[in-house]
């Protein structure tokens, strides 16, 4: 064994070489054992990291689907409400002009129509600036107070 050994490591006793050569090696697998286990631990933080992400990511989902389908079903009663109203009320106006009303006694029905129409875009116009605000992705800026503070 000793004739592959450097000049250095060799010595009378045979056997402290081969004791050298044995710690170097097992240091060397220590070292590698440890480094693998090393690396295994860090990607493992990591994946512990991206499962509480995504666990975060599911729930605000879900309550984002459960707000989701709240406001389609506000919506959707909202938006039926008014055409069963105007359905109604055309009926009365056409039962009214079959029987020969005048305009003054049918004027009450068209006044309903028309806030029950005006109440729908007030709805539409509000379900559409909700729907702003939810799809609107916050911008951050960097704002220097004093500066904006002098502006003014």
């Amino acid at each position: 064994m000793s004739q592959y050994l450097p000049r250095l490591y060799i010595d009378k006793y045979p056997e402290r070489s081969n004791f050298i050569v044995l710690y170097g090696n097992m240091s060397f697998i220590l070292g590698n054992v440890f480094l693998y286990l090393f690396s295994i631990n860090a990607k493992e933080k990591k994946m512990m990291a991206l499962n509480k992400k995504l666990k975060i990511s599911r729930i605000r989902l879900e309550e984002q689907s459960s707000d989701h389908l709240m406001f389609s079903q506000a919506s959707s009663h909202f938006l039926k409400s008014p055409i069963y109203i105007f359905n109604t009320f055309i009926d009365k106006i056409e039962r009214g002009l079959n029987d020969d009303k005048s305009l003054e006694e049918l004027e009450h029905y068209f006044t309903v129509i028309k806030q029950s129409i005006n109440e729908e875009e007030k709805f539409i116009n509000n379900m559409f600036d909700y729907n702003k605000i939810i799809l609107t992705n916050p911008q951050k800026k960097n704002i220097n107070l004093v500066h904006l503070i002098n502006e003014n």
